[in-house]
């Protein structure tokens, strides 16, 4: 049994724990990470022995982000020491078990605390704060360490963290454009950038650079997409086999799902990762955006998913055909 707690609360429990895992979700992203960071930069400061793991290496668009927290501390896409197996599992911005790769289960059944923002939340652990109205993971924990530092006395956002946080909450708000962004997160960045956070080199690493690997899957992503829905829906999907062709990361991805929801007249784009369980059964991992009305969350949720109302996830098992046609079906019962 679940049960929902505050900012104030989440901040008297973590400070119980002496050896914190900060877990972040697979397919990192600028808000998990600098939430993660953040966390762990304060953690390090009280004196805890944390440490930040995500199953995956940091993608090229957010790698600068690891400058912000001691790298030794950061396990990103690489084996996790022995020795930390019996800490207290914390996670940020996770909104389902589904979210981790199966090669984490042992550490997302272990966790006993969880901070998240997200409207649809089915994570099983102990004790949960969800801030639905924060625009971010990272508006949700500058509310926990606004908390921490009036019970320690201590002030806790340096210029590292300043600029997590702010990482966090302008890669999940657009850069501010997104509907999600309210007065109280333009006021929270305001504060992060009097503390130091350098707002216009993060909002130029994060929404203006692009490899040119991106430019080549951006490229691919456009020859694949299948209209549905009567137009409403664009979707596209990679390979492992079309990355391996053309040189592409698969992280360089990313910015696919964004470029489909900008087709004029399309209301959801959905882009589509070929991926393979620990079991070597074939899926793909859906990423999906709305521009207005649209509930993507909801669809998500079919398939075990989770997330926004205009941003979320999931995984879909099967071949391409069959993915299409189930995320088909799924969508027409909902528009």
């Amino acid at each position: 049994m679940t049960k929902k707690i505050t900012a104030e609360q989440f901040a008297s429990e973590i400070i119980k724990y002496d050896n914190i895992m900060i877990l972040t979700h697979s397919h990192p992203d600028g808000d998990t990470i600098g939430t993660g960071e953040a966390l762990l930069n304060i953690l390090s400061m009280l004196g805890k022995n944390a440490v930040l793991v995500c199953t995956d290496e940091l993608p090229e668009h957010i790698r600068f982000i690891s400058e912000y927290a001691d790298p030794e501390k950061c396990y990103f896409g690489r084996k996790i020491p022995e020795n930390l197996s019996d800490s207290a599992v914390v996670s940020v911005d996770i909104a389902t078990g589904s979210l981790v790769d199966s090669s984490f289960s042992q550490y997302t059944e272990k966790i006993c605390l969880a901070l998240d923002h997200h409207d649809i939340n089915t994570l099983d652990c102990p004790l949960l704060f969800i801030d639905e109205n924060a625009s971010s993971a990272g508006e949700a924990m500058y509310d926990v360490i606004k908390f921490l530092e009036d019970k320690t006395g201590k002030k806790l956002i340096d210029k590292n963290t300043a600029c997590a946080l702010y990482t966090a909450i302008s890669s999940d708000s657009g850069n501010f454009k997104y509907s999600c962004t309210t007065g109280k997160t333009l006021k929270i960045a305001g504060e992060l950038i009097d503390l130091g956070a350098e707002n216009a080199e993060i909002a130029r690493m994060l929404f203006d650079v692009k490899s040119l690997g991106t430019f080549k899957a951006e490229a691919l992503c456009t020859e694949n997409i299948t209209f549905l829905c009567e137009g409403k829906l664009a979707f596209s999907y990679m390979t492992k086999e079309m990355c391996k062709e053309r040189g592409i990361l698969e992280s360089e991805f990313d910015t696919c799902v964004q470029l489909l929801r900008m087709i004029k007249g399309v209301e959801i784009g959905v882009f589509a990762k070929e991926k393979y369980d620990a079991d070597g059964k074939k899926n793909f991992r859906l990423s999906m955006r709305s521009n207005t009305y649209a509930d993507v969350a909801s669809i998500c949720a079919h398939f075990g998913g989770g997330g926004h109302k205009k941003a979320a996830g999931c995984t879909v098992y099967g071949e391409i055909a069959d993915v299409i046609k189930n995320i088909s079906d799924i969508t027409l019962t909902l528009l």
